[in-house]
């Protein structure tokens, strides 16, 4: 048991075996390991201008259950100022649909309240279509996705767009927000 460990912190460790008699192996490692982030409370902003990029947020997380490229950051995309979250472009030499998501972290809500999101999404072109979705659950994975907030099918805009929605949790408990690149190959 480790005692002591500090929420949303990376850490390493070594381990070596005891044989007995005084006879200890060579030590191997180090291995790596995150502790969960604790989940947070409303207002929320999701803050990309503090990572390294390619680096996601602390707290975020992705999943890939399609084909095509991860979730990213990015300090440069057409028409947006500062860093941002970034799906790049995924070549027909692996064709299939992408089904790449982020999750922000947990935030906890409760049931009768209005709630606003609120994002920018584009394309850095209006030759390529892209297709986004944005969903919330309970958990951060693609299977917790089970509230559809907005379906973009066919982004072709080569400036950002503003979006919000306004909508009630069902329950009081932990959500998670997911972005979903689902676009075809070559986009």
């Amino acid at each position: 048991s480790i005692t002591g460990l500090t929420d949303d912190t990376a850490y390493e460790f070594y381990v070596q075996a005891d044989c007995g008699g005084g006879d200890l192996s060579a030590w191997v490692g180090p291995y790596s390991f995150s502790t969960l982030c604790n989940a947070t409370t409303v207002p929320f902003t999701q803050d990309f201008e503090a990572v390294t990029t390619p680096a996601l947020p602390n707290c975020g997380s992705i999943e890939n259950t399609g084909i095509g490229t991860n979730w990213r950051t990015s300090s440069s995309a057409a028409g947006f100022t500062g860093k941002v979250l970034n799906y790049s472009y995924h070549s027909a030499s692996n064709p299939g649909n992408a089904n790449s998501w982020f999750y922000t972290q947990g935030i906890q809500m409760l049931a009768g309240v209005s709630y606003d999101i609120s994002y920018k999404y584009g394309n850095n072109t209006t030759f390529y279509t892209e297709s986004m979705k944005v969903a919330y659950g309970l958990g951060a994975s693609e299977v917790d996705m089970t509230n559809l907030l907005a379906d973009y099918p066919a982004i072709q805009i080569s400036a950002p767009a503003n979006a919000q929605h306004t909508f009630t949790v069902p329950a009081d408990g932990v959500y998670y927000f997911g972005f979903n690149a689902y676009s075809i190959e070559n986009q």
